[in-house]
Formats: structure tokens, C-alpha cells, sequence
């Protein structure tokens, strides 16, 4: 901040010194209003993106209930498991939490 208030320019091409005050007043505004409602989207964009990292790692992380099973049952553990996807048989896989066993 300090450097942009000492290298400050007017922009005489955008706000010509020729115009009324009110006028001038009213083009800044609106610019700042520009700049303010593309802030808020931005905002808004980045605060979803962070929301669906978090996701991601949650389910990468988490316990099997929510974890991609494409990333559990590789194919080192499914060697010599028979996947059945018939009209009529399907192979489920369930998860069952240690303290569920008998």
C-alpha cells in the first residue's frame, strides 16, 4: 500500500479532470461496485473449491462408510475375487465397522 499511495497516478483517460466532480464521483463508485461484486464471486468460488477439498480428503481419509472403495479394493486385494454383475447376481461389498463382528 504504501508504494501504490507514493507511485500514485490520476488516470486522466478514464476520468477525465474535465468532468464534474458528480460525474467523476459516479464513474469511481461504479468501478468500485465492479471490483466489489467480482470480489464477492471470487470469494464465493475459492470458499466452494476449499468445501470440496475438504471433501475429497475427508473421503480419502475417512473410514470406509464414505471412502472410495475404487481406492480400497485394489487389485492386489481382489486377486482371485470373482465380481459377479449379471441381470440376475451382483457382487455388493460391505463395510462393518470391527466393533460390529461377532
Amino acid at each position: 500500500a504504501p508504494r501504490y499511495i507514493q507511485q500514485f497516478a490520476w488516470d486522466y483517460a478514464k476520468y477525465p479532470n474535465r468532468r464534474p466532480l458528480k460525474e467523476l464521483v459516479s464513474l469511481i463508485s461504479g468501478g468500485v461496485a465492479a471490483i466489489d461484486e467480482e470480489l464477492k464471486q471470487l470469494t464465493s468460488s475459492y470458499a466452494a473449491k476449499v468445501a470440496a477439498l475438504q471433501e475429497a480428503k475427508t473421503k480419502k481419509g475417512g473410514n470406509l462408510m464414505v471412502a472410495d472403495l475404487n481406492d480400497v479394493l485394489t487389485e492386489e486385494i481382489m486377486h482371485g475375487v470373482e465380481v459377479r454383475d449379471t441381470e440376475y447376481l451382483k457382487t455388493l461389498f460391505i463395510a462393518i465397522p470391527k466393533t460390529a463382528e461377532e
